[in-house]
């Protein structure tokens, strides 16, 4: 663990991106005999400048047995990677030797897959058509634009229940889809004040086709011994799955219908209704799936030339 001030602090971070499976990489490392995940796994602690002032450390989040074990300890929030401030705060608290990785999926996959995550709490009422309609547009202004959109969707009632996202001074972040897609932007910022050496970007990808190869990359970077018997990476962690209630056109137009909806839900799912009740399987229609192909071609090509 590293120590500053008499305050501990994780080794490494896994710092995105959302909707790639930071989630199963966390858990697939918390199943290494000498690595222990935070509890949560995203304590979103350098989200937030207040909490970083504070200056209380992680060790509310981990076990004392974790903790006198010698193990290392690493911690997961996935939003940290498109907080603009974040890499500034982690420098400021922990120096310029705090290790990072980060896990990347096809850009188009991860902006579509991150909409149906909001849609899914009933927090983001908006078409997909309109979500992601960006004629005329280029790269450089999607940031700007996705912004404008979602404070007009604030505005018009068509974002709801906004706090739910207080625990990020940028509020707005999760409904930015296709600006965090834009991954390399973001990387950006972290290898400018940590350095490559202290940067590992991995693709989902490969770690599906050869697993052992991509274990193998992680712990020689962070300094562990190999798995002996690798995680199940079948399993699946965090999967989007859509209410059926959500696809429902009258109930989407109506935020108490939602909400009530949402409560039956939430009871449905606590006496094993779950299948019934989630759409295991929900895609983007085709025409939007090709605008945002034609957009984020350099990106996804960046992806898959990663290679692992």
């Amino acid at each position: 663990m590293m120590i500053i001030d008499d305050k501990i602090f994780p080794d490494f971070i896994i710092a995105g991106a959302q909707k790639c499976g930071s989630t199963s990489l966390a858990k697939w490392l918390d199943e290494h005999p000498d690595l222990v995940c935070s509890n949560p796994k995203e304590p979103k602690y350098f989200n937030s400048q207040e909490v970083c002032d504070a200056n209380k450390g992680f060790a509310e989040f981990f076990s004392s047995d974790d903790l006198e074990n010698s193990k290392l300890i690493f911690e997961a929030t996935q939003m940290y990677m498109f907080d603009r401030d974040v890499a500034k705060r982690i420098k400021d608290v922990c120096g310029a030797g705090m290790k990072f990785i980060f896990i990347v999926k096809d850009p188009v996959a991860r902006a579509v897959s991150a909409y149906f995550h909001t849609f899914k709490y009933g927090n983001d009422l908006r078409d997909i058509e309109d979500v992601f309609n960006f004629d005329g547009v280029s790269l450089d202004q999607i940031e700007s634009v996705e912004r404008q959109r979602v404070q007009e969707a604030i505005e018009n009632g068509k974002i709801i229940d906004i706090d739910r996202y207080s625990s990020y001074e940028d509020s707005l972040l999760p409904f930015l889809y296709v600006s965090n897609s834009l991954y390399r932007t973001h990387l950006r910022r972290f290898v400018d004040l940590f350095g490559e050496n202290n940067i590992l970007v991995l693709s989902l990808g490969s770690a599906k086709q050869n697993p052992r190869k991509f274990f193998d990359i992680v712990c020689n970077y962070i300094g562990v011994k190999n798995f002996v018997n690798l995680p199940d990476i079948d399993k699946k962690h965090n999967k989007t799955l859509v209410p059926r209630f959500m696809t429902i056109p009258y109930i989407r137009r109506r935020v108490l219908l939602i909400k009530i909806a949402r409560k039956i839900t939430g009871f449905g799912v606590r006496i094993g209704l779950r299948s019934l009740l989630f759409m295991d399987k929900v895609k983007a229609p085709n025409h939007v799936l090709e605008k945002l192909e034609g957009l984020l071609t350099e990106e996804k090509e960046w992806v898959e030339s990663l290679g692992n």
